[in-house]
């Protein structure tokens, strides 16, 4: 078996071992989206160098046991700031030193670091790399895939390489950490001091779980508070900024912090103003999941845009052109929704549509304004 295969057996072997009967279909969508990234990895991203490459077969026999270690622990909390806590000392199991950098609108902030000496923390702190500015986070930021390259002026900001000083090897990596396939942060790795010490596979993998934990920490949470039922509001829960599973969590940073966005729980819509979604138990059993998968997808994407233009929503729900004001953000989500279910079976229904009139629009069609377009998922 080769490294790649014995990677993904381990991976599936602990996922069965951490996850529940009660959160059985998240463990199905977990065990593929990790036998997918296992098969991405000997692949590197167009244009990189070095190489993001997979382990040799002698060294995943040591890197294994520490891989599957840090998964099951990424697994575990059901906080945000504890699941990126737990990664970043996972990570560091797998490089020389590491960093996480969380992304607030279009620029990348530092959150906290792992084997940074004092001066290179502190320093790093201060800094906001935009999305824009050319080097590894932008080319992360464009294609939501690793990045991993030359140190150099041209590849990382200058305030952040000058904070960094010299390292044992001139490789640097990045990582994404996607939420719903949205990017919330990136991680940042090289040598340090070990020459030899960064192992991208293992970092790779464990991005990528660190997303999927922050995805379904609500899930966790309500299966261990009360088995069979659902996650309620919480003190415990709001405290930490926990939200119901069909909300997103923003993650963003503030005084080298980062600090949950909490939202209202959720409300009964009543009487929506367009058609309402079908119940998924009336669907054909082989359409359900489609159609559920769909609806939350929907959901997070609509909290992210109340989450992030509370303003503008306000002034485009009183001037009746919410669509208009928001359009780059809605086509854009709009665009990633078709590519997931455009051809399944939830093409039979529009619920980005639904959520942008309930939600965004406050149940009020016109406030999305003249120019919207309507929905454009039906069969």
């Amino acid at each position: 078996m080769g490294a790649n295969g014995a990677l993904e057996k381990a991976l599936e072997q602990l996922i069965e071992r951490v996850l529940d009967n009660r959160l059985q279909t998240w463990q199905q969508q977990l065990r593929q989206e990790i036998r997918e990234a296992v098969a991405k990895m000997p692949a590197s991203p167009s244009g990189a160098s070095p190489p993001l490459v997979a382990p040799s077969p002698a060294a995943a026999s040591t890197t294994l046991p520490a891989l599957n270690q840090g998964v099951s622990q990424i697994l575990q909390p059901t906080s945000q700031t504890e699941i990126l806590n737990v990664f970043l000392q996972s990570a560091a199991a797998f490089c020389g030193r590491c960093a996480i950098f969380v992304l607030r609108g279009n620029s990348f902030a530092f959150w906290r670091a792992k084997n940074f000496s004092e001066e290179a923390a502190s320093r790093a702190r201060a800094i906001t790399v935009a999305a824009s500015q050319p080097g590894i986070f932008k080319e992360l930021f464009d294609n939501q895939l690793a990045v991993s390259s030359s140190r150099s002026p041209e590849s990382l900001p200058s305030g952040l390489y000058e904070a960094l000083g010299d390292a044992a090897e001139t490789a640097i990596y990045a990582f994404p950490i996607l939420v719903q396939g949205r990017l919330v942060a990136a991680l940042y790795a090289d040598a340090g001091s070990v020459a030899g010490s960064v192992e991208p596979s293992a970092l790779e993998v464990l991005a990528h779980v660190a997303g999927l934990s922050l995805e379904t920490m609500v899930g966790r949470q309500a299966a261990r508070e009360a088995p069979g039922a659902t996650a309620t509001h919480s003190p415990t829960a709001a405290a930490e900024g926990v939200v119901p599973a069909e909300r997103a969590e923003q993650i963003q940073p503030k005084a080298a912090a980062v600090e949950p966005v909490s939202f209202e729980p959720a409300s009964e819509v009543q009487a929506p103003a367009v058609e309402p979604p079908p119940d998924p138990a009336s669907l054909p059993e082989e359409d359900q999941d489609a159609h559920r998968k769909a609806h939350r997808f929907a959901r997070v994407a609509v909290q992210d845009l109340l989450s992030y233009h509370k303003d503008k929503i306000e002034e485009g729900r009183n001037n009746k052109n919410l669509y208009e004001i928001l359009r780059e953000d809605i086509e854009k989500t709009r665009e990633n929704y078709q590519k997931r279910f455009g051809q399944t079976a939830a093409c039979s229904y529009d619920y980005f549509h639904f959520e942008l009139v309930v939600k965004l629009a406050n149940n009020d069609l016109s406030a999305l304004g003249a120019r919207y377009p309507g929905p454009v998922m039906k069969e």
